[in-house]
């Protein structure tokens, strides 16, 4: 991808004045002039590995702070950078820069206080080093060393940002998985409860519909029907057991009081009958008198 259809690219549809960080690394081409000077808020600026060969077209970016050009074929046109004033830190690794007239146009940038050329054919001079911050006096630390040797701090700061950065990230990402699979769990833990709601539910719908079928079936019915059976037969078998026992009473007391009238009746006619013959003897014995 071209550096311009990189610019475009990494617009997504803002303006250039909108734009405070650019990103153009990996580009081909390596036509920096196809940068716009209508990026007047850029602070931070990438073109590593986009095949730089001169910094000559280079934009007037008057807030631009960083750019970081390693691992181009950088020989020339420093010049163009004096059209950003307020630039600080300048990384020029890995390219072509073999003298340090070549870095001349750099004693005119005030702010510059960190120089970054590692890796390029000056850099193997064994005076190195003594000789670009004499020759730069603005600048404190050349390659990420000072002038006595001593690291640059704020790189580290940087670097355990961004470690901490990328912790932060895995330790949220790793959260978010233990979260989801928490929240698996507890859906997995919902849907049980929802199938031992469901099975109660079928629970309750089987008390009822036992209490249905059992309020509907038949053997209540029946049940009631051998009741009224059972009624009927006692009922019957009452009724009959009193007729019976009526009738057998009845016939007996008729009986009785039948004999009992007959043998009162056959008493009294042989009382009348003893009667008779008494009066008969008593007659017969007067005639006999007299």
């Amino acid at each position: 991808m071209s550096i311009s259809d990189r610019i475009e690219s990494e617009l997504k549809g803002r303006n250039e004045s909108e734009v405070t960080k650019l990103e153009l690394d990996n580009c081909s081409g390596g036509h920096v002039s196809s940068l716009s000077d209508k990026f007047v808020n850029l602070e931070e600026l990438t073109m590593v590995n986009s095949n730089v060969r001169t910094l000559k077209g280079f934009p007037a970016l008057p807030k631009l702070t960083k750019l970081e050009l390693a691992d181009n074929k950088i020989a020339s046109g420093l010049e163009s950078l004096l059209q950003c004033p307020e630039l600080r830190e300048l990384v020029l690794a890995s390219n072509r820069i073999d003298s340090l007239e070549s870095l001349e146009p750099l004693k005119n940038l005030a702010n510059l206080e960190k120089l970054d050329l590692f890796e390029n054919p000056i850099s193997s001079s064994n005076s190195y080093s003594d000789s670009v911050f004499e020759y730069l006096p603005q600048i404190k630390y050349l390659d990420s060393l000072d002038r006595d040797g001593n690291e640059d701090d704020e790189d580290f700061d940087e670097d355990d940002d961004e470690d901490n950065d990328n912790d932060e990230g895995e330790a949220n990402v790793g959260d978010a998985d233990d979260n989801d699979d928490d929240d698996d769990d507890d859906d997995d833990d919902d849907d049980d409860v929802d199938d031992d709601d469901d099975d109660d539910d079928d629970d309750d719908d089987d008390v009822n519909d036992a209490s249905d079928w059992n309020r509907k079936r038949p053997h209540q019915s029946d049940n009631n029907g051998d009741d009224d059976e059972d009624d009927d037969d006692v009922d019957d078998d009452g009724t009959n057991k009193r007729v019976r026992l009526d009738q057998e009473d009845g016939d007996v007391d008729n009986d009785d009081g039948l004999n009992d009238n007959v043998d009162d009746e056959e008493d009294e006619d042989d009382m009348d009958g003893d009667d008779n013959d008494n009066d008969d003897d008593f007659d017969n014995d007067d005639d006999g008198q007299d």
